[in-house]
C-alpha cells in the first residue's frame, strides 16, 4: 500500500471579457494548475520495487487563453500557449539478473539490486491548444479542440547504489542522466443538443 495520503492538484484560474475595452467579442483567460502530482511511498525492497519505492514527480502548467466569438451561427475560436515545468524526483530498484549464474538462487535476487534515485527537470516546455464552436442550429452546440503535441526533455542525475553481492560484480561511473517524452496530439470532438 501507498503510506502517504492523496494529495489534491491546486489550479487557480482567471478570466475577463473585453467588454469594457469596446471589445465584448474577446475574452482573455490565465490558468495556473497541476494535473500531476505524485508523493508515493511504497514499502523498499517490497514486491513493487521494481516500478517504484518512493515518488515525488511533479507537473505545473501555465495557459493563458484568447477567444473570440464571431457574428455567424454563434462561432467562437480560441487558442492558447501551454507553458509546462516538469519534474522527476522517484526511486525504484533495477536487477542486474546475476542471479542465473547461481544455481538455487531465486528469480530477482535482492543482493543484484541497484538502489537508483532519479532526479531530472525540465523548466521551459511550449505547447499549444486550438479551439473552434459552433452552433449550426439553435441548441446545437458542436465544438472541437486540438492540443499540439510536445516534447519533454529532462536532465539531472541517476545515482545508483548496488546491492552487497552486485557490488562485487560490477561498479558505477558518473551519474549524468536526461529524460525524453513524447506527449502526442490530442484532438476532441463534443456534440449537444
Amino acid at each position: 500500500n501507498n503510506m502517504k495520503p492523496t494529495i489534491p492538484s491546486p489550479g487557480l484560474f482567471a478570466s475577463y471579457n473585453m467588454a469594457s475595452a469596446g471589445m465584448e467579442e474577446l475574452t482573455l483567460a490565465l490558468g495556473i494548475y497541476g494535473p500531476i502530482f505524485t508523493y508515493q511511498d511504497w514499502p523498499k525492497g517490497g514486491a513493487q520495487r521494481y516500478s517504484i519505492e518512493e515518488s515525488h514527480n511533479m507537473q505545473a502548467h501555465t495557459a493563458l487563453g484568447a477567444g473570440y466569438e464571431l457574428p455567424w451561427k454563434g462561432l467562437k475560436i480560441g487558442a492558447t500557449a501551454l507553458l509546462t515545468y516538469f519534474k522527476l524526483n522517484t526511486d525504484l530498484r533495477l536487477n542486474a539478473g546475476f542471479d542465473v549464474l547461481e544455481p538455487f538462487s531465486t528469480p530477482e535476487n535482492s543482493e543484484y539490486d541497484a538502489m537508483v534515485h532519479l532526479e531530472m527537470t525540465d523548466s521551459f516546455t511550449a505547447a499549444g491548444i486550438f479551439s473552434l464552436a459552433l452552433e449550426p442550429l439553435s441548441g446545437w452546440l458542436m465544438s472541437l479542440t486540438y492540443q499540439m503535441g510536445y516534447g519533454v526533455e529532462a536532465s539531472g542525475t541517476i545515482d545508483a547504489v548496488l546491492g552487497d553481492t552486485l557490488s562485487e560484480l560490477a561498479e558505477v561511473e558518473g551519474n549524468e542522466g536526461s529524460l525524453k517524452i513524447n506527449i502526442p496530439w490530442v484532438a476532441r470532438f463534443a456534440n449537444q443538443y
